[in-house]
C-alpha cells in the first residue's frame, strides 16, 4: 500500500476539481504554495496543499518563536498554512500517514522553491471536526480563531467594520519543525 505525493499546480485538473468542490466560493490560492495530488497504489485518492498563512497570527507566531522585529510579510515566509486536505477514501491511519509524508516533503520543496527554511505549519479545523488527524501527527492545538473573516483592500493594515465579517470559529493547530 504505497502512498506517493506528486507536486502539482493549481491548474492541475484533478487538484482544481477537488479544491473547488471542497471550497466552492474560493477564488483560488494566493501567495506561496506547494500543492500535492495524493496517490495510493498509483491511483489518485486526494489532495493536500500548503500556502502562505494569514498575516500576523500572533499565537501561532509566538508558539513558533518567530522574532517580533520581522515585518508581518517576513514572518509569513517562515511557516505555511495547510489550506486543504481532502481524502476521497476512508482507511485507518491513511490521513496520518499522508500528513506525515506531506510535512517532510513540503519542508524540502519549500527551501528549493522559495529559498527559505520553514520552521512550522499551521491549519484551521472547522468544528464539528476535532482535528484528530493533526493530533495523531503531533500537531499542537492552540485554541480557536476569533471568528472574524478579514477582507483587505489595497494592502490596508487598518480595517473598517465593513471589511470584517463574523464567521465560524475554527480550531488552530500548529506543527513546529
Amino acid at each position: 500500500m504505497s502512498i506517493k505525493l506528486i507536486e502539482v499546480s493549481f491548474s492541475n485538473s484533478y487538484f482544481k476539481n477537488l479544491f473547488k468542490t471542497h471550497y466552492p466560493k474560493s477564488k483560488g490560492i494566493v501567495g506561496r504554495r506547494i500543492l500535492f495530488a495524493i496517490l495510493k497504489n498509483r491511483l489518485p485518492v486526494g489532495i493536500i496543499g500548503f500556502s502562505s498563512p494569514p498575516l500576523s497570527y500572533q499565537n501561532v507566531e509566538e508558539f513558533l518563536e518567530i522574532p517580533k522585529f520581522l515585518s508581518p510579510q517576513e514572518r509569513a515566509k517562515l511557516y505555511l498554512n495547510n489550506n486543504i486536505f481532502r481524502l476521497e477514501i476512508r482507511e485507518k491511519n491513511l490521513g496520518t500517514r499522508v500528513l506525515k509524508e506531506a510535512r517532510k516533503k513540503v519542508k524540502e520543496l519549500y527551501k528549493e522553491k522559495y529559498g527559505d527554511d520553514l520552521i512550522g505549519l499551521m491549519t484551521f479545523v472547522e468544528p464539528p471536526r476535532t482535528g484528530a488527524v493533526y493530533k495523531a501527527d503531533n500537531w499542537i492545538e492552540l485554541g480557536y480563531t476569533k471568528g472574524i473573516k478579514v477582507k483587505r483592500k489595497g494592502g490596508k493594515r487598518k480595517l473598517s467594520s465593513s471589511q470584517k465579517e463574523l464567521t465560524k470559529r475554527k480550531l488552530i493547530f500548529v506543527y513546529k519543525y
